[in-house]
């Protein structure tokens, strides 16, 4: 979530805000602090997910951030191809996940 948020090269306090919030709901507050203190490489956090259900999750969990309140900017598209790339997901499962989020996102 916090690598997400930081695609474009800011977390805004709004972003800081609701992660926060979010991180305190699932008793992860402490580790969610650390990270947005000292984020990681995103090739690190991706390190060692080899399971197809947590690859597929990790990449609708990001583009639902960047999506949740807008299109994904110019950075943000070149951030989620990188995790894409990186999660080793096919640009159709990628086109998948992103119709599947998009619909859940406007339904709301």
């Amino acid at each position: 979530a916090v690598s997400a948020a930081n695609a474009d090269g800011t977390i805004s306090a709004e972003e800081r805000q609701a992660i926060a919030q979010q991180a305190k709901s699932a008793n992860v507050d402490r580790l969610v602090e650390q990270e947005l203190a000292r984020p990681r490489p995103l090739d690190e956090i991706v390190s060692g997910v080899s399971d197809n259900g947590q690859r597929a999750a990790l990449y609708t969990l990001a583009f639902g951030i960047l999506r949740a309140d807008e299109q994904p900017s110019g950075a943000e598209r070149i951030y989620l191809a990188k995790l894409a790339h990186l999660l080793g997901l096919a640009p159709a499962t990628v086109q998948h996940l992103e119709q599947n989020a998009g619909q859940r996102i406007d339904a709301r």
